[in-house]
């Protein structure tokens, strides 16, 4: 990989990483008050998340979250690995996707202790789990990933 790429990569990681921060940090100044509706089945809700998706394997342990911070650096790894020894471009680029997202949780996690989520989706009574952007970018790129693993099977029929 040749030195402008990985500036640029580099640059992009950055610029990306202050975006996914930008809102959590006016989550954590805006709402702690209280929640905001945008409409009726959006509102911005301030969460803090000490365990993994939808707060499984939550921990108020002090070393709970640098235990959860180190296998979600380990999956990042992997990811980055993984995109890297890919030979197709849009691959590449969906790897990149999602280890943008997990970075996004991962700096959160070292920062703060636990992941700052603040979207809330809900139809009447019925919530979705709050959640934030780089779990929007870790979702798109994994239904990426499925959906490229099921247009390989149909082009390349038995």
């Amino acid at each position: 990989m040749n030195n402008n790429l990985m500036r640029g990569q580099a640059i992009v990681v950055a610029v990306v990483v202050v975006l996914m921060q930008l809102p959590k940090m006016l989550a954590m100044r805006y709402l702690q008050s209280g929640d905001i509706d945008v409409c009726s089945w959006l509102s911005f809700k301030l969460s803090f998340n000490k365990g993994i998706a939808w707060s499984y394997l939550s921990t108020n342990l002090w070393f709970g979250q640098y235990i959860l911070a180190a296998i979600a650096l380990g999956v990042l790894l992997l990811l980055a690995g993984s995109s890297m020894i890919q030979s197709d471009e849009v691959n590449k680029k969906i790897f990149f996707i999602v280890s943008l997202g997990a970075f996004g949780n991962i700096v959160d996690r070292l920062m703060y202790g636990h992941v700052i989520d603040y979207i809330d989706l809900h139809w009447g009574a019925y919530h979705w789990p709050t959640f934030n952007i780089p779990d929007i970018l870790i979702v798109v790129g994994l239904l990426l990933i499925v959906a490229r693993m099921n247009y390989d099977d149909i082009e390349r029929p038995n």
